[in-house]
């Protein structure tokens, strides 16, 4: 059965990749997963310091996937921020469940609170990357 068919999110229709900075481990499985499953490639880092070395190591990155309270000298906000100053192509979203304002204190295109609803996160980026997520079946 194909996706749009079953009612799960559709994958995106290019190898968009995806860089998810989260410190639970648990959570960042689970997260990693769903994105997959949407057809996004995933790399995974567990802080922000870890994502920033990533970054500078000029990997593909079309959106960074943050939380905000990290261990570390960063935290998902300064992420953010530097990311916008020295990669302004990349996108970012903010996954919190603590600071519903953090689009007020930092450059993110968006903020999905946790616990997330997948097919919120899955838009939210299908709309910040310009995937038409349209299903002419339906």
């Amino acid at each position: 059965m194909l996706p749009e068919a079953s009612g799960e999110p559709m994958p995106a229709t290019a190898p968009h990749v995806i860089l998810l900075v989260e410190d639970e481990v648990f959570i960042r499985l689970a997260m990693a997963d769903d994105l997959m499953k949407a057809g996004f490639q995933v790399i995974q880092a567990a802080t922000a310091d870890e994502a920033l070395k990533l970054l500078q190591s000029a990997i593909k990155v079309d959106l960074v996937l943050t939380d905000i309270i990290m261990p570390g000298t960063l935290n998902g906000c300064d992420l953010a921020s530097m990311v916008h100053a020295s990669w302004p192509a990349i996108k970012v979203i903010i996954v919190s469940g603590q600071y519903r304002g953090a689009l007020a204190i930092t450059p993110a295109d968006a903020f999905v609170p946790k616990p997330y609803f997948l097919p919120l996160l899955i838009g939210t980026i299908h709309r910040l990357l310009g995937i038409s997520n349209v299903n002419p079946a339906r």
